[in-house]
């Protein structure tokens, strides 16, 4: 099976459980295929996080989550020639709410779009599934595999965060305002708890 095949097989499966979009883009920033019907939307907010730049600074061969300070994410894993980069995103690892999105859209309107675009990116925004870590965490290495036929495991992930905030440069985050919080340990304990039950 080649590559785009096992990519679009890949697809398929997450689409039965949330609609993610995927994304390839090229070392220039220049989308070369995506499933995303809100292309136009979506790419200056991936744009305004940094674009495609830190992605080719990090290490070719593990997979990374991208994500900023209001936990919109992005995955990614880079091709081993280094000359493309595959991606699934954006979506929630937290329920969006509204208050949120309107920060979200205000933030990247302030050097993007008029008021028109920001009412379309919350509408579309709206639309993105909240994905938990566990399940994101297997669409990474899934999409790893996928794209170098290499199995990864979890501790091989890489982490880069944005801020996206107005008030901030947009690119890499010095630090998080709130640590993310990680409820894989609730979730473990919530589990064997419903188990003996």
């Amino acid at each position: 099976m080649e590559k785009r095949e096992r990519v679009r097989l890949m697809l398929d499966m997450i689409a039965c459980n949330h609609p993610i979009y995927y994304w390839h883009y090229d070392t220039e920033g220049k989308i070369l295929d995506s499933t995303c019907p809100a292309e136009s939307l979506f790419d200056p907010v991936f744009q305004h996080q940094g674009g495609i730049q830190p992605l080719l600074q990090a290490d070719a061969d593990r997979p990374l989550v991208l994500s900023n300070e209001m936990n919109m994410m992005w995955l990614a894993v880079r091709e081993s020639d280094n000359q493309t980069v595959h991606m699934l995103g954006p979506f929630f690892s937290v329920n969006a709410t509204p208050t949120l999105l309107a920060h979200i859209s205000r933030a990247i309107a302030s050097s993007e779009g008029s008021a028109r675009w920001r009412e379309r990116l919350s509408q579309a925004m709206m639309q993105l599934p909240m994905v938990s870590s566990i399940l994101y965490m297997q669409y990474v290495l899934m999409l790893h595999f996928c794209v170098l036929g290499e199995h990864a495991v979890s501790s091989d992930v890489q982490y880069i965060s944005y801020n996206l905030s107005a008030d901030k440069e947009p690119g890499p985050a010095k630090e998080h305002a709130e640590p993310v919080r990680d409820r894989t340990v609730n979730y473990l304990i919530e589990r064997a708890i419903l188990d003996k039950i």
